[in-house]
């Protein structure tokens, strides 16, 4: 499995603002190795000391644990792993040799009413995918014969309610002010 990581950051280093940090690893078609990339990865990704909550990186974990899989189980081929930081949201990209697209629950082909339950045993990763990220998709190279199955995930989960507006007290100058003697 080969590695780079651009630029080399010092643990607890701070971040610029919009600094732009890379990870790349090579997978080979094992669970095993599927499994150690995994952890490669979400250890690069902690490195990088990125303002996302414990649970925004729990959900990249998840979500990089599913596609990471995906291509390993459904291709048996080599695969290639991404993930990169933009200064807003880290993006986890899967490049496998297949151009077969991922199952999507309800959008099947094959099964117009297809959705995940129990039975199943494909599907549910995409679903999982479709709920956790900000934003994924499926990019296609036919001549090459290839996909990349990504997805982005910010600081904050997109079904999370709304932050409350900040309260910003303004002084009154018409207000009249008593003032309050020391005891």
């Amino acid at each position: 499995m080969n590695e780079s990581l651009c630029p080399a950051l010092h643990p607890g280093a701070p971040l610029a603002p919009r600094q732009s940090l890379q990870l790349v690893l090579h997978v080979a078609p094992t669970l095993e190795d599927a499994a150690e990339t995994r952890r490669r990865l979400l250890d690069g990704i902690a490195r990088w000391g990125l303002p996302l909550p414990q649970e925004r990186m729990q959900d990249v974990r998840l979500l990089a644990s599913e596609v990471i899989n995906n291509a390993v189980l459904h291709t048996g081929k080599p695969a290639i792993v991404s993930a990169t930081w933009d200064g807003a949201v880290v993006r986890v990209a899967v490049t496998d040799e297949s151009i077969q697209q991922p199952v999507v629950p309800g959008h099947s082909d094959e099964d117009p009413d297809a959705h995940p339950d129990e039975e199943r045993t494909h599907g549910r990763g995409i679903s999982l995918v479709m709920a956790l990220s900000d934003t994924w998709g499926v990019d296609t190279d036919e001549d090459a014969g290839t996909k990349t199955v990504w997805f982005e995930c910010g600081p904050w989960h997109p079904l999370s309610p709304p932050l409350p507006a900040p309260v910003i007290a303004v002084p009154n100058p018409t207000a009249r002010r008593t003032p309050i003697p020391h005891s």
